[in-house]
């Protein structure tokens, strides 16, 4: 079995249940409101509000949309079944990625009258709006393979959830204004380098830098190897 007919069968386990339809049309309807709540608080055309949103709505979206990928396995001890066909690990966890990242894309695709809005009552460039889209693909696969990771370490979605929603919170948080004054720059620049949210940003202005993109590459792999790994080990 390929990895892509085990993304058809992912996709069509979302397709088949309500999940897949109200935990994208939920991302799609909070990243409007918030988009509207801008829009007439402040009068706020600045694409960079738009995107900059959307990571603090993953922390939550994501981990809901991964965390019965491989507990649920585990705990329903379906993985001896895939094993038993010539399926591998990493073709497992492969597809649980790419169809959280589809699913993550039509969200996006839902989005798109509100972007369409910006640009038209906006000078914003069209560049700035494809660089953010970019940015966001690659922190939602980051954020992916880390909640994966995490679903591959325990048997329970709940757990799974928890675990993941808090440390990606912990991630965004960290970087964020709440520790300026409190952290020594000396400590908080170093970190917050290694850390997602620095180097989105530079999507959100418009730059598209190649050490962010080799950034959230490696994070991505990293995860994806180690929950492979920690498969094989337990299986």
């Amino acid at each position: 079995m390929k990895t892509r007919q085990l993304i058809k069968k992912e996709l069509k386990f979302y397709l088949n249940t309500l999940t897949g339809y109200v935990l994208v049309s939920l991302f799609a309807v909070l990243v409007n409101i918030f988009f509207l709540k801008d829009l007439f608080a402040i009068r706020s055309f600045q694409i960079s509000n738009f995107f900059s949103t959307i990571p603090w709505i993953f922390v939550f979206f994501i981990p809901a949309l991964t965390m019965r990928s491989l507990s649920e396995e585990k705990k329903n001890n379906t993985f001896e079944v895939l094993l038993s066909l010539p399926v591998k690990e990493s073709q497992i966890v492969l597809s649980k990625f790419w169809t959280a990242l589809i699913l993550v894309i039509v969200g996006l695709v839902l989005t798109f009258p509100a972007l369409i809005f910006v640009k038209i009552v906006s000078n914003v460039y069209l560049l700035e709006i494809l660089s953010g889209l970019l940015g966001v693909v690659l922190i939602a696969s980051a954020f992916i393979s880390f909640s994966l990771f995490v679903s591959s370490l325990t048997d329970s979605y709940v757990v799974s959830f928890l675990i993941s929603s808090v440390a990606l919170m912990f991630l965004m948080f960290f970087q964020s204004s709440v520790f300026e004054g409190v952290i020594s720059d000396m400590i908080l620049r170093p970190v917050a380098f290694l850390l997602p949210y620095s180097h989105y940003l530079d999507f959100t202005k418009g730059l598209v830098e190649l050490d962010s993109v080799i950034y959230f590459l490696s994070f991505s792999f990293v995860f994806l190897v180690a929950s492979i790994i920690n498969l094989e080990r337990k299986n």
